[in-house]
């Protein structure tokens, strides 16, 4: 029986708030083979900087009506992240990390860093060289896998990656899953698809291309169970800890 590699969703986020690093900390010391994030691309004063989080705006975690991508160095402490799961048991705020941090919570363990890159089609050019430096300057050792709902975002960090390197395609609709789009991205040289929960059932046609697949979001012992016992699911992505 294959056991694929189980991966903290936002960190371990049902035990600290998302996308924060108590959550990374957390799933490293769960012993989750690797540790989910989200990345926006925002515009500091030297070029790009990559800040962990999952909105388009701040106003859930920090309430604030603030689009993510304003985020810099100089002012991200202004928005502390004041909600999630057992946000009192860490005072109450948290800072919202960089790139960096996240990558450097990673380092001690051998856990393997999925990174999404937010916003599409938002990645730039520069940043994408940035982005992919910013990785293998702290993390050279390991497999990284790169995730977006955006072809391009992926096209454009192509060519910095090294091997070792995966790129995943994101999918939630059925039709994104059909044998030619399949083809399609295997040819733009996209290792993967990770694809929502419902789409389980389609997870034999994207292996029949020979592309590796990711599962999101498996809370439940019985969809992690039975994913595995398909054989088909190279990766699970969990808010819980479902080690079978």
């Amino acid at each position: 029986m294959k056991i694929p590699l189980y991966a903290a969703h936002r960190g371990y986020s049902s035990r600290a708030p998302e996308n924060t690093i108590p959550a990374f900390e957390e799933a490293v010391k769960a012993g989750f083979g690797a540790v989910e994030c989200d990345i926006w691309e925002g515009k500091g004063k030297r070029g790009p900087e990559f800040f962990v989080f999952h909105d388009e705006t701040l106003k859930r975690m920090c309430g604030a009506d603030v689009k993510t991508t304003e985020l810099t160095k100089e002012n991200v402490s202004s928005f502390p992240v004041i909600s999630g799961n057992n946000i009192q048991s860490y005072g109450g705020t948290l800072k919202i990390p960089s790139l960096e941090e996240y990558l450097e919570t990673l380092a001690p363990s051998r856990a393997v860093p999925i990174i999404e890159i937010k916003g599409n089609s938002r990645l730039t050019e520069n940043g994408a060289e940035v982005l992919m430096k910013t990785i293998y300057d702290r993390l050279s050792d390991r497999q990284i896998i790169l995730q977006s709902f955006g072809r391009e975002n992926l096209r454009k960090v192509r060519p910095y990656t090294k091997q070792g390197t995966e790129l995943f395609l994101l999918a939630k609709k059925r039709e994104m899953l059909k044998r030619q789009r399949l083809e399609e991205y295997k040819k733009e040289g996209i290792h993967g698809l990770s694809i929502k929960y419902t789409l389980a059932a389609l997870l034999p046609e994207i292996k029949a291309c020979a592309l590796k697949t990711a599962v999101w979001t498996v809370n439940f012992r019985v969809q992690a169970a039975h994913l595995i016992k398909t054989g088909k699911a190279d990766i699970l992505i969990s808010n819980r800890k479902l080690f079978i």
